[in-house]
């Protein structure tokens, strides 16, 4: 048994910290607003216009948003929340 625990901690000190990785800051800073918006649209299988019409908002209203020209508001960040089930901050 120690030497399999001996093993594990010898092998831990080769290992990465993965928020230490330079592919897992350039993932991180990609992830805005904007572009979680757009991933949790397209993961759920709807269009800017389902999306639209399910917040009761213009089909263009979501476009601005996906693509950076509108900042997406508190409430707004709520209400996208609300429909795919995650933390408002995805929004924020």
């Amino acid at each position: 048994m120690k030497e399999i625990l001996r093993s594990i901690e010898d092998s831990a000190d080769d290992c990465i910290n993965l928020h230490d990785s330079d592919i897992y800051k350039e993932a991180v800073s990609e992830q805005t607003p904007s572009y979680n918006l757009k991933f949790y649209r397209k993961l759920n299988g709807l269009t800017q216009k389902e999306l639209a019409d399910e917040l009761g908002i213009a089909k263009q209203y979501v476009s601005n948003m996906e693509t950076g020209e509108r900042s997406i508001s508190r409430q707004m960040a709520k209400n996208l929340a609300e429909i795919f089930k995650v933390s408002p901050a995805r929004f924020i």
